[in-house]
């Protein structure tokens, strides 16, 4: 099927090309093809070389910025198991209320006792907090928070922001998340009220406290350290792919957690589809790929933090981060235009140097088409073409010789054959031969031979028609009709005929006894055989330029098919010659689209009809 297609457009469309444009669009793709193709490949390779680097970048960033805010957490871990080890909130975390109660029942303590006893155990929690000094372990603003177990009494006095009872957070979303064990636990982004200005973004790490002198090591507190971002964003500040990278982590729940731009901060991105697919992808912890994003192309590429939960997406134009590319594309786009223009000059060229001989060939033979053998080409160069020139002008010269050599030759036979038959027959002996016994057939009382006679000598009269090649239609039907008349008495009236034409073209010239043949074969080859009376037919008509002559005959009929295949070949001709030569010197005057055609009737009989062009008699000087 496609070498089907392929011929069809090589038939059809290619080879209906000239030379030149077949020989133009073969250099082009011998020139132009090759450069294009190695140019893309060179930047397919470099495309992806390119990218490579830039993936290997990008994870090594993104790996050194999962370790920093790893090592950030840890030293952050480090100062809230400070804060735990610390003697006075270890014995705090010991004194479990339920000892104590049986002992204050047992001494009759009363509740302003033990209302002492909380406020001082809270003075003292707060002072641990409150005078903690973290100026040697960090530049960064820490805010420590200690939630007890079992202290709900602490709900009656508000007196610390430091410490509180674990009953005012059991309804948070970051308390109920937390695992049931862990070292630490980062909690997420929160909002830190600030009374001299807009909330101040911290991070909340929360660690679960045990009473360490207790044998049952039971759960004692919460302690969270708010924790400033900038410690974060300073982290992530560090690392910017280019001039218009983003970076920034999300959460597990698609947060923004520490971005470059603190505008973002605590903005949802778990409805765009691409951060989507990244948190939904298990498979690996690193990822990139391209994607458009608010109409610009960005390389995005992600890296997991497993351990909490944490994921860096890092957003980069890409024009940014294949600046290197686009000036090799710009390259390679010119030397693709470059190398066109070129191919294409030297294609214009090499086609014109195939092209130009050929056609000075073409048009050579155009002259000489028209009888105009007084040309001869020169051509300077020595190649093929020098040698196929060179041939050609010794034919013409051949042709010329050779044409100038027939018609002498011709013009001496047909002077020859029409001197013969002057000789044979002489045109005015003839009719006063036949005038003589026209009268006395007149004189003895015979008409019909005296009819005949005057037919015969009409017949003669037009046939000979003063040397003429070329007649009018009006003289060749009254040729048809004198020779009818002689066979019309010849059959002894068994032959009628019906002869008609319009006016109108009674001036339209014709080739010289084209209807008498064509009669003469009805009769011998139809009409005769039948044995009965024959009826001939002979009717015209014009349409566009175009005259019809219909000869009907009624006779046995014949082949039609054998008969027309007879007109076209000429090994044929002998066995119809007539016929043959009528058709062969319609086409010899008026070209190949008129002639003769066979057909078969409804009835007995065939037709044969004639075609040639609507020409009127002034015509006939230029066609004899």
């Amino acid at each position: 099927m496609r070498k089907k297609y392929f011929d069809l457009f090589l038939n059809k469309i290619f080879y209906k090309f000239t030379i030149k444009n077949r020989l133009l669009t073969y250099f082009l793709f011998l020139v132009i093809i090759p450069t294009i193709v190695i140019s893309l490949s060179f930047h397919h390779i470099l495309d992806k070389m390119i990218t490579e680097r830039i993936n290997e970048s990008s994870m090594k960033d993104m790996k050194v910025i999962k370790s920093d805010i790893l090592q950030e957490l840890d030293r952050i871990d480090d100062i809230s198991t400070t804060i735990y080890l610390t003697p006075q909130l270890q014995d705090t975390l010991s004194f479990s209320k339920e000892d104590l109660d049986p002992y204050f029942i047992e001494q009759n303590v009363t509740q302003d006792i033990r209302n002492v006893s909380v406020v001082k155990e809270l003075n003292k929690l707060n002072d641990i907090l409150m005078n903690y000094d973290f100026s040697n372990k960090t530049s960064t603003t820490i805010i420590p928070t200690l939630y007890m177990y079992n202290r709900a009494e602490y709900m009656q006095f508000s007196f610390s922001k430091r410490v509180s009872t674990v009953d005012a957070i059991e309804s948070e979303k970051w308390f109920l998340d937390l695992p049931y064990r862990s070292r630490y636990t980062v909690s997420g982004l929160f909002k830190q009220p600030d009374p001299s200005g807009p909330p101040q973004y911290m991070i909340k790490i929360a660690k679960k406290l045990y009473a360490l002198q207790d044998r049952g090591m039971r759960l004692r507190a919460l302690l969270t350290l708010d924790v400033d971002i900038d410690d974060f964003t300073k982290i992530v500040n560090k690392f910017k792919a280019s001039a218009g990278s983003t970076l920034f982590i999300v959460d597990k729940d698609g947060s923004i957690t520490v971005s470059q731009d603190q505008s973002k901060l605590g903005s949802s991105v778990k409805d765009i589809p691409y951060i989507t697919d990244i948190m939904a992808d298990k498979k690996s912890n690193y990822s990139s790929f391209k994607e458009k994003v608010d109409d610009t192309n960005m390389f995005v590429s992600s890296y997991k933090i497993e351990q909490l939960g944490w994921t860096i997406i890092s957003l980069s134009p890409v024009q940014e981060l294949y600046s290197e590319l686009t000036v090799i594309k710009k390259l390679v786009y010119s030397i693709i235009i470059v190398f066109s223009i070129l191919g294409i000059m030297i294609a214009l060229l090499l086609s014109n140097s195939v092209a130009y001989p050929i056609r000075k060939l073409v048009k050579s033979m155009s002259h000489v088409e028209t009888g105009n053998f007084n040309i001869k080409l020169d051509y300077k160069r020595r190649d093929e073409f020098s040698f196929l020139i060179d041939k050609y002008n010794e034919m013409v010269f051949k042709i010329e010789e050779l044409v100038s050599k027939l018609f002498v030759t011709e013009v001496n036979k047909k002077d020859a054959e029409l001197k013969a038959l002057q000789a044979q027959i002489n045109p005015h002996f003839l009719y006063n031969t036949l005038d003589s016994i026209n009268w006395m057939a007149l004189s003895n009382q015979v008409p019909e031979i005296s009819k005949m006679v005057t037919s015969l000598s009409d017949f003669f009269r037009y046939s000979l028609s003063k040397g003429k090649s070329i007649i009018t239609l009006e003289e060749e039907f009254h040729q048809v009709k004198s020779y009818l008349a002689i066979q019309e008495i010849r059959f002894d009236e068994k032959i009628t005929y019906d002869i008609y034409y319009p006016e109108s073209i009674k001036d339209c010239v014709s080739v010289k006894l084209i209807l008498q043949p064509i009669v003469e074969n009805a009769i011998i080859h139809g009409i005769e055989k039948t044995g009965d009376k024959g009826d001939i037919r002979i009717f015209a008509t014009e349409s566009d330029g175009t005259i019809e002559i219909s000869v009907q005959d009624n006779g046995v009929g014949a082949d039609v098919g054998r008969l027309n295949a007879l007109l076209e070949q000429a090994e044929e001709q002998k066995k119809s010659y007539g016929i043959w030569n009528v058709n062969q010197r319609i086409k010899q005057y008026f070209g190949e689209p008129y002639g003769l055609r066979f057909y078969d009737n409804e009835g007995p009989g065939i037709t044969v009809i004639v075609t040639i062009p609507s020409r009127r008699e002034e015509a006939a000087t230029c066609l004899n």
